[in-house]
């Protein structure tokens, strides 16, 4: 598959951009490619089945090699608030490529969401997969939250993203203070 042709599949159901498709004809700037890799996390959100599930992933290896290295608090934050930024960009352009809000392909907003849930946590195995399920049950349902993926743009890709990450990040503090009751 030519990366030119991943967001770009399907025809658009709104009007294409002039850098985009048009007519079926595939005219894709470089910084739409990067827009590309960088939307589908280096393509994982071109896996067919559950490509937000499949999308968690990169931020939790993320967050375990950050662990593994020593990455300060701080300098794991800033690289959050990098990601989103460029995520929001990336998000943003690939919906004007692929000419659908919010597609299911980009998966740069589950990756930043990953990486808030395990924000300040201990590097363990079962805080992790508890992150991980914690963050998708959020991401999923969005209890309080839907609303806000009606925001234009990357920001309305990303946002209910880092909103899901908070609270799962606040469901896992919890669940570390009520283990530590019991033992």
């Amino acid at each position: 598959m030519c990366i030119g042709r991943i967001l770009t599949r399907n025809p658009p159901k709104t009007k294409a951009p002039s850098n985009s498709v048009a007519n079926g004809k595939t005219t894709l700037t470089p910084g739409d490619r990067l827009a590309e890799v960088l939307a589908t996390s280096l393509f994982v959100g071109e896996i067919p089945i559950v490509p937000g599930t499949f999308g968690t992933i990169p931020g939790l290896f993320i967050f375990i090699m950050a662990s593994m290295l020593g990455v300060p608090a701080w300098g794991y934050l800033l690289l959050i608030v990098a990601l989103y930024f460029v995520g929001a960009w990336a998000a943003g352009r690939a919906e004007k490529i692929s000419g659908k809000k919010d597609d299911g392909r980009i998966v740069i907003d589950e990756v930043v969401g990953a990486m808030i849930t395990m924000f300040y946590m201990p590097l363990d195995w079962r805080l992790v997969l508890a992150g991980f399920f914690a963050f998708r049950f959020f991401d999923v349902l969005k209890p309080g939250f839907r609303r806000i993926q009606q925001i234009e743009g990357g920001h309305g890709v990303m946002i209910d993203d880092v909103i899901a990450g908070i609270m799962a990040n606040a469901s896992l503090w919890l669940l570390m203070w009520l283990v530590s009751l019991f033992y």
